[in-house]
């Protein structure tokens, strides 16, 4: 089990309960990770978060990912997902903004940066997890949030040409996935229980 402190703990049982109040009241939610670019934390947080879903059966959650402003995917998160065994790769017919395939999903999902207002988003109960302070800061209203849940994380962009860029990107994604981990466990219990 990882060590979370006590503040990093009550963060994330506050994104569980969100979760399983949004799950009582609505038959289907979406689950929509939110930070600036979309292009590092939130896709990050968007292949996790698809991945316990699988893992644990919960199938009444879409997952997604948007920003205040669509850039692409960075290269460096994708490399650092695909360096915990998942099997990332590109649709090459979209190369400004790649849309980058998980084939580990039925059907296989599309991950790609978006604004919060994509038509892809749309639906009916959206809880929106903020990934980065300055999109839960600056970020208006989410069309459809019932609720909005800060769970920010360090950008590892800062490491960005320098020779600790794999292990800021491989550090970063390693945390999402085991605070997403715990969270989804919890989420398991209390829908399960």
């Amino acid at each position: 089990m990882i060590a979370i402190s006590k503040d990093r703990q009550e963060v994330l049982d506050n994104l569980s309960a969100a979760i399983v109040r949004a799950l009582e009241a609505n038959e289907e939610i979406m689950l929509l990770f939110v930070c600036t670019h979309n292009s590092r934390r939130s896709q990050a947080a968007e292949y996790w978060a698809r991945h316990y879903c699988a893992e644990y059966g919960i199938d009444n959650i879409t997952v997604a990912s948007a920003g205040t402003e669509v850039t692409a995917f960075f290269p460096q998160m994708i490399k650092a997902i695909n360096r915990t065994g998942a099997a990332l790769t590109i649709d090459a017919c979209h190369i400004e903004n790649p849309v980058m395939i998980d084939p580990t999903t039925n059907p296989p999902a599309k991950m790609y940066s978006k604004r919060y207002d994509d038509k892809s988003l749309n639906h009916e109960a959206i809880v929106a997890v903020m990934v980065c302070d300055s999109a839960n800061d600056g970020c208006p209203v989410i069309p459809n949030a019932i609720a909005r849940v800060p769970l920010t994380f360090t950008d590892p962009k800062y490491a960005d040409h320098t020779d600790e860029v794999a292990e800021a990107y491989d550090t970063c994604v390693k945390q999402i996935g085991d605070e997403l981990d715990v969270v989804f466990l919890d989420v398991l219990g209390k829908i399960d229980g």
